[in-house]
């Protein structure tokens, strides 16, 4: 076997040795990296990775992309369900990792658990065998006590209960977590946790599973595993016929819809709560399962498909929904053929289809696209029961543009947005496609299916010809790039929208708020009020544009408009005319730093402006308390759950531009505790001295401390005396 290996003290050191060769940037990534990939925002991570890989590439360190590749593949296998779609990647990556440059990497082994669990998503049960071998392969050459020890034994716990079943995979674990805990690990319970827990709900032992899931083990979850265990606790609690609990507890769908990893868990309960009627069989349930199979589709998670394409279709057959069963039933269809072992699969296709045989579907009796669409606007909206009006309507009426519309956006109500942009794909293959049907699928391709937008780009330029309708792509490239922070990227693709159309409302709106993202100056500022003038002019402005104006001005000193807006919108700053300045109440606001992005407790003293008052320190000469930043007014947090922690509640903003630099400095104040009585304190604030305790123990202190520019350190240390004075280390 190896030796141990510490699978992350060689990223302390490379971020160190990074640091002192000037790669300030790849340095940040070692970390920012991993916790954004396991932070849900899929977006995001996905802007960061050609830059990893390009800078570690730059740099000739291949261990680094194995690092970057590794953690690109948990993001996309684990969190998202990329099966067949990252099915070439991770065996590239594991041909990578095991060459002669990269086989000692730290990360290596890792890259044989993507692989594996790749598989899995793809068809657990079909390559259970397979996955069984090469985990089994991997862990003879490892170490109990090895960190990846867990991860490669879940991974091997999983192909056995798709080969042999949750006992025997249930034993394997406990045989594993005993060897662990044989070596001095504490965590015993806490080994293969999610997986031991799955197993043991399975085998209906509920109680222990979910004894096991709330037991308080000392944990710091990241967003991702935080959304699992509570999945994970729903379906335990309807299992246990807990309804209402597990109702309560399911996770929102429209907030956590790009985490594919929790369909399985989420529709299996839905399932049990609709058997229960706890939860409606509705068309907004199939919907959310429509669009669970759609996007498991475009993944290749084939098993998964299969099974929540079942689900789907038993519940649109019990609602009488004869499209909705249709269209679950070809995705069994689409999943059979991809799938590694039929497992009894196509039996349950049969028999889905002869259950379908038994529905019908509604006769198309109108006489124009006019009377159906008048006649189906009467009544109250039901998708699910206007999409096969609306789709026979569409095969006799191909080009009625208003038909096309309301057949789209019917297709999205029911989930169906990868039918709906296929819809508007073959309108544009054929050059008959206007604007509001282009900017529908550049939406729906920034919320479903991100990864998808090249290609429909390229097919837009490729056979549209009409500027105006080849700008949009450019509209939805800015929007896509301002989504995940790409500032300049956004500024220049709605520029070029401007260029072809100087009205286009949107590309105004969006043009002024990408000016005023971190990196705006104050001729950016004053292009955004350029901006807003001619939305102002169009009479265009909308309620959200106040607060950019009032970012836009306080940036450019235009302190009678940001009065004038403020009051417009219910605010009531001062009535004099230089800055706003006030105390208006506590807030965080989230800066860049050379660490990555932090959050400081502030104090906001307008509608767009806060001042630091967090005692910690840029440089070790220049004190952040007292800084004054305009923020963007879009809070990045959640408001208060209830009136009990309203009063605790902060908001968070984004600073966008560091208005004024604090004068202060940081100092350390060392000695006696007893020398901090009361006398004292008043003495350091008569000075303006404004402190924080880093630590008491035994009798000292040590303060940390911000010392306005007035006082001198030789004048410091008459001050505070008998404590010492230190300089903070950088």
């Amino acid at each position: 076997m190896v030796r141990r290996m510490d699978l992350w003290a060689w990223i302390e050191d490379k971020r160190e040795a990074l640091e002192k060769d000037g790669q300030d940037r790849l340095a940040d990534l070692l970390y920012s990296f991993p916790n954004v990939a396991l932070s849900l925002e899929y977006a995001k991570f996905d802007a960061m990775v050609p830059e990893a890989l390009a800078l570690a590439r730059a740099h000739g360190d291949p261990w680094l992309e194995v690092y970057f590749r590794h953690w690109d593949l948990q993001s996309r296998v684990f969190g998202r369900l990329h099966g067949e779609s990252a099915l070439r990647d991770a065996v590239s990556l594991v041909d990578f990792s095991h060459g002669p440059e990269t086989s000692k990497c730290p990360q290596s082994v890792c890259t044989v658990q993507d692989l594996a669990a790749c598989y899995g998503v793809v068809d657990g049960p079909g390559y259970a065998p397979e996955r069984i071998e090469v985990t089994r392969e991997t862990l003879s050459r490892i170490n109990p006590d090895w960190g990846c020890f867990n991860c490669i034994s879940s991974e091997h716990a999983g192909a056995l209960h798709d080969a042999h079943g949750p006992q025997t995979a249930l034993d394997f674990i406990e045989s594993q977590a005993n060897e662990h805990f044989e070596l001095g690990s504490d965590d015993h319970d806490d080994f293969c946790q999610r997986t031991r827990i799955e197993m043991l709900s399975e085998l209906g032992r509920n109680e222990e599973a979910l004894a096991l899931l709330d037991k308080p083990i000392d944990r710091n979850d990241d967003p991702s595993k935080a959304l699992m265990r509570k999945t994970q606790r729903a379906l335990i609690l309807a299992r246990l016929k807990r309804f209402d609990e597990a109702r309560d507890g399911l996770p929102e769908w429209e907030r956590w819809k790009s985490a594919c990893e929790f369909y399985g868990m989420w529709s299996n309960t839905a399932v049990l709560l609709v058997r229960a009627g706890s939860m409606p069989n509705d068309g907004e349930l199939g919907g959310i399962l429509r669009a669970m199979c759609e996007r498991l589709d475009a993944n290749g998670s084939v098993r998964t498909l299969f099974e929540v394409a079942v689900r789907s279709f038993e519940l649109a057959v019990e609602r009488k929904s004869a499209w909705s069963a249709r269209d679950a039933l070809r995705m069994m269809e689409r999943a059979l053929p991809r799938l590694r072992r039929p497992l009894g699969a196509p039996e349950k296709f049969a028999a889905c289809g002869k259950a379908l045989s038994q529905l019908q579907l509604p006769e198309l009796k109108h006489e124009s696209p006019e009377a159906l669409l008048s006649a189906l606007g009467e009544g109250e909206l039901d998708a699910e029961t206007d999409l096969p009006l609306l789709e026979a309507a569409l095969a006799r009426w191909p080009d009625d543009a208003a038909l096309i519309m309301n057949f789209v956006r019917a297709l999205e109500a029911v989930g169906a947005e990868g039918e709906a942009l296929r819809v508007i794909d073959e309108r544009v293959r054929v050059g008959k496609v206007d604007a509001p049907l282009l900017h529908r699928a550049g939406k729906l391709l920034l919320q479903s299916a991100p990864e998808r937008f090249e290609a429909w780009e390229a097919s837009v330029l490729e056979h549209i010809s009409d500027p105006v309708l080849r700008a949009v792509t450019s509209y939805w490239r800015g929007a896509r790039a301002l989504e995940v922070e790409r500032r300049d990227e956004a500024i220049a693709a709605f520029e070029k929208v401007l260029a072809v159309d100087p009205e286009d409302e949107g590309a105004l709106r969006w043009l002024a708020r990408s000016l005023l993202k971190p990196g705006v100056d104050l001729t950016a500022a004053k292009r955004a009020l350029e901006l807003h003038a001619r939305l102002e002019a169009l009479d265009a402005l909308d309620a959200s544009d106040g607060w950019d104006v009032c970012t836009a001005a306080t940036i450019a000193g235009d302190w009678a408009r940001v009065r004038t807006v403020a009051k417009s919108m219910g605010m009531e700053p001062d009535e004099g005319e230089g800055p706003i300045d006030e105390a208006w109440a506590r807030c965080r606001i989230s800066i860049d730093t050379a660490d990555g992005t932090d959050d400081f407790p502030a104090l906001r003293t307008g509608p767009v402006t806060a001042r630091i008052r967090s005692l910690s320190y840029e440089t070790s000469e220049r004190s952040r308390f007292d800084d004054e930043w305009v923020f963007d007014a879009q809070p990045l947090n959640e408001g208060p759950d209830d009136e009990e922690t309203e009063g605790g509640h902060r908001w968070l903003y984004r600073g966008v531009f560091l208005r004024t630099k604090s004068t202060r400095r940081p100092r350390v104040f060392v000695g006696e505790s007893s020398a901090l009585d009361e006398a004292f304190e008043k003495k350091l604030q008569s000075a303006d001295l404004v402190w924080t305790d880093m630590s008491e123990q035994q009798g000292t202190i040590e303060l940390l401390s911000a010392v306005p520019s007035s006082i001198d350190d030789v004048k410091l240390a008459e001050l505070v005396a008998p404590l010492s004075v230190q300089v903070p280390e950088e």
